[in-house]
């Protein structure tokens, strides 16, 4: 991508992404009913500071088995605009946009010396405990 286009990502993110307020939803709640199932001690909605700063869904602090901080997203499909499900005909300017922010702020987390877990919303809606816990323990991140 050209470099001024990541020189407005901020003015996007102003624009686009910041008016929609951050309560919990019912994917991030049902990965922070494992949490709890788990005594996993986690905070929602942290602001990161990083490059495109924002506030992650799931914060998970570093802890007895936990050696690296992680971040869980739980991306919307529909709003994170997931390529199993639509095709970029079907997608929204806000999904394209949320998309390539995504990916933005995945990486810097990434560099910061985060793991991150992406889940998408029809994979949390499917999940088990036990496979949330291999998840937790192998997966570094889903490819948006």
């Amino acid at each position: 991508m050209a470099s001024s286009y990541h020189h407005n990502i901020p003015k996007i993110i102003d624009k686009i992404i910041k008016p929609y307020s951050k309560k919990d939803t019912s994917i991030e709640v049902k990965i922070q009913n494992f949490l709890k199932q788990l005594k996993i001690e986690y905070y929602t909605h942290q602001y990161i500071k990083i490059e495109h700063g924002y506030q992650c869904d799931i914060l998970i602090p570093v802890q007895y088995g936990i050696q690296k901080k992680i971040i869980i997203e739980c991306d919307g499909d529909y709003w994170h605009g997931n390529r199993e499900l639509y095709s970029e005909k079907l997608l929204t300017p806000r999904a394209r946009v949320q998309r390539v922010i995504d990916n933005f702020r995945t990486e810097e987390l990434i560099n910061k010396g985060f793991r991150v877990i992406r889940l998408w919303e029809h994979e949390i809606r499917e999940i088990k405990l036990e496979d949330f816990k291999y998840v937790l323990k192998n997966k570094n991140m889903f490819p948006l």
